[in-house]
C-alpha cells in the first residue's frame, strides 16, 4: 500500500469515527448534563404526502416534499438516485430536509435507501439522524425510514 492509499485509509477511517461519536453523543445540556445518546426513530411517509413519525427527536405528524431528484446512474439491473425530501410538522414545531441515496430496481417489490438529516428549522435545527429504508412499491405504497437521530 502506498504511503497516498494509507493517508487516504486513515482520512476516511477518522472521518467516519467522528461521524459516529457525533451521532451517538449529544452535546452537553443546561445544567453541565449531557444530551442522551441518538435514539431509535421511524417515519412511514407518503412520496410526497402526509407522513407519520416515532421518538422524541421528531414530531409525529406532518407533510413531507419532494425538493429535487437526481439521476446518478445506471447499474446493471436498475439505477440510483439522491433525492431530498423536506418534513414539514403538523404542530408547527419546524421542519427537517433529509437527503436519500436511493437503489432502483424497476419491477422490485421494494426499493431500498439510505437516508440523512441535512438541515433543521425550528425545534429541529441542528438535528442529526440517518438511517436506511425502502420505499414499497408494491404494497402499501409508502415509504419506511429507520434509524437514529438527536
Amino acid at each position: 500500500m502506498s504511503a497516498r492509499s494509507a493517508l487516504g485509509l486513515l482520512v476516511v477511517v477518522g472521518a467516519l469515527a467522528v461521524v459516529t461519536a457525533v451521532a451517538q453523543a449529544g452535546p452537553a445540556g443546561q445544567g453541565g448534563q449531557e444530551a442522551p445518546y441518538a435514539e431509535k426513530v421511524s417515519i412511514t411517509s407518503a412520496v410526497d404526502g402526509p407522513f407519520n413519525a416515532t421518538g422524541r427527536s421528531l414530531c409525529p405528524s406532518g407533510q413531507v416534499a419532494t425538493t429535487y431528484n437526481f439521476f446518478l446512474g445506471s447499474v446493471p439491473d436498475g439505477f440510483n438516485l439522491v433525492v431530498g425530501k423536506s418534513f414539514t410538522c403538523d404542530d408547527r414545531s419546524g421542519t427537517f430536509d433529509v437527503v436519500i441515496y436511493v437503489e432502483v430496481k424497476p419491477g422490485a417489490a421494494r426499493n431500498n435507501f439510505r437516508w440523512l438529516i441535512t438541515h433543521g428549522t425550528g425545534q429541529y435545527e441542528g438535528l442529526l439522524g440517518s438511517g436506511t429504508g425502502f420505499g414499497d412499491s408494491l404494497g402499501d405504497g409508502l415509504d419506511h425510514y429507520t434509524g437514529r437521530a438527536r
